[in-house]
């Protein structure tokens, strides 16, 4: 029994691994990790340090969760296309305020493009796109996304 556990968190913790892509991509979002928290950083050309929008793409629901696992299994027969993740929008700036808490990123797992509101970001080069080059984006490790989300909604005092 004890073997049981120990094998259902080494599966866990394989999920949230980094996934092994066909190619090497500057933003690898692991499509099966139902329970990750990933945050990606994006300036605008031209804009300075301080001015960026962090995208939160957030855990999934309870049943987004068990449907992963369902599109986990089912890849042995289809391959899938797309995956969907709750999204989180910050803008920095002297008071900083949630652009959207309801949004939905779509993952593109055959072309590596995240589609969020208003443009798209190249997996393969980080390149931010609306209506032509934006920006460039950067994934961020997690304690460092956490530490600057929990910096943009502490109010400056």
């Amino acid at each position: 029994m004890r073997h049981w556990g120990l094998m259902m968190a080494m599966a866990l913790l394989a999920a949230c691994a980094p996934p092994v892509a066909d190619e090497q991509l500057a933003i690898p979002l692991n499509p099966l990790c139902s329970t990750c928290d990933d945050f990606l950083r994006c300036e605008a050309v031209g804009a300075g340090g301080d001015d960026f929008l962090l995208l939160h793409l957030r855990q999934k629901t309870f049943w987004a969760q068990v449907a992963t696992i369902w599109d986990y299994l089912a890849q042995a027969f289809r391959e899938r296309e797309q995956d969907r993740r709750p999204l989180a929008t910050y803008a920095s700036g002297s008071v900083p305020e949630m652009v959207s808490d309801t949004n939905i990123a779509v993952i593109d797992l055959r072309q590596h493009r995240i589609a969020i509101p208003g443009g798209w970001i190249d997996q393969r080069n980080g390149d931010w796109h609306h209506d032509g080059l934006r920006g460039h984006c950067r994934l961020l490790p997690r304690p460092e996304g956490r530490a600057l989300l929990q910096q943009l909604r502490t109010p400056a005092r």
